[in-house]
């Protein structure tokens, strides 16, 4: 024996629907915040850990992740697991360069140890860190990614391989 119901819309109190299944079976979820970035300007970071903030400075999509393109600092809109990706590419040779989700209210790392990290190759006129990371983020917290590698020397970011994928997963 088997049982079905018959829904299409899943409504907020509000009215507006929460989630949508169309006669083909897919589930449509419009209010799940994302964000897709990315560095279009040639700029230059100091990477260290704490302040080598990078500036993702064109939103190419976004729902609810709001990003300052000046400063690099974003929030997010409800509480929750957020799934980074990201690739930052710095021109210059190092033995490692690492990325990091950092909360800019109390300059903390997030990930502890779960660093974006990659390890150079002598000789190589850039060095990338490219990976990501499961994090919970709450809001009315400022975030931002920071770049870090084993020198703090000033030092220009790529654009042509340098970006952010944001998403809520749960």
């Amino acid at each position: 024996m088997s049982s079905t119901i018959g829904v299409q819309n899943i409504a907020h109190t509000n009215g507006t629907n929460a989630m949508t299944v169309n006669s083909d079976a897919v589930v449509s979820l419009p209010n799940i915040p994302y964000l897709t970035a990315r560095v279009d300007n040639n700029k230059n970071v100091s990477p260290s850990g704490t302040t080598g903030i990078v500036i993702w400075d064109t939103v190419l999509a976004s729902r609810g992740i709001l990003l300052n393109t000046t400063t690099g600092v974003f929030t997010v809109p409800i509480n929750g697991l957020y799934n980074f990706n990201a690739a930052v590419r710095l021109n210059a040779d190092y033995n490692f360069i690492y990325w990091q989700v950092r909360n800019q209210d109390d300059s903390a790392a997030l990930q502890g140890q779960k660093l974006v990290m990659a390890h150079g190759k002598t000789g190589a006129t850039f060095s990338t860190a490219v990976g990501s990371v499961l994090l919970p983020l709450t809001t009315s917290t400022n975030y931002a990614i920071t770049v870090a590698t084993n020198t703090a020397t000033s030092v220009a970011i790529s654009s042509s391989q340098t970006w952010l994928d944001i998403n809520f997963v749960g």
